[in-house]
């Protein structure tokens, strides 16, 4: 259990340490119907962290993956931080096809030395309607963590994607194979070597 740790009952914002963030109305206005939209995502920190490594082998090794569960293909990764429990990464990543009524996820894991598999030090889930279209900033507490109150700092900013804007008046069952045509290209030219 614990997966809903971060949501506070006081009828007020499932994250009581973060804000909306304000938009200027030009992007607002192109953001308000949107299906879907760029994310800049910059993930300053994590405090308060479990100690993964034992007490004997130093501190844990944080990195965090930031994902789109509905797809695969939006995710970027930090860097790690060696020996720990309170890493400043300040990384910007970038997802680029949002689709609005997706969900977006915040892993931390401690990076161990392969065969041993990295370990989860905790996770927050966003629905899109805690920052579609307004943004978010501020502390978001990380559930499934063995360490209470451990926390990432975060910050999204929400960016009208002019193509994606243009489509939405297209198909709607059009969104999936518009990501995987943004996708193959890059692929393609990669595999053939032809930049």
């Amino acid at each position: 259990g614990g997966s809903a740790s971060h949501v506070a009952h006081d009828g007020g914002s499932a994250h009581p340490g973060a804000k909306r963030l304000s938009v200027a109305s030009q992007h607002l206005t192109k953001l308000q119907g949107a299906k879907m939209a760029k994310l800049k995502v910059t993930v300053f920190g994590a405090a308060g962290l479990y100690n993964a490594d034992g007490f004997l082998a130093g501190k844990s090794d944080p990195y965090v993956l930031c994902h789109v569960p509905e797809n695969k293909t939006q995710k970027f990764k930090s860097k790690v931080m060696n020996n720990t429990l309170e890493p400043t990464w300040n990384h910007l990543g970038v997802i680029n096809s949002f689709v609005n009524g997706h969900t977006l996820e915040f892993l931390v894991y401690d990076s161990d030395t392969p065969p041993k598999p990295d370990q989860l030090l905790g996770k927050v889930v966003l629905t899109s309607e805690e920052f579609f279209p307004y943004g978010l900033e501020g502390s978001l507490i990380l559930g499934e963590s063995k360490a209470q109150g451990a926390s990432l700092s975060v910050r999204i900013e929400v960016l009208p994607d002019v193509a994606a804007t243009g489509l939405t008046g297209a198909k709607p069952a059009s969104t999936h194979t518009y990501t995987q045509a943004q996708v193959l290209p890059s692929s393609y030219q990669y595999q053939t070597g032809q930049y």
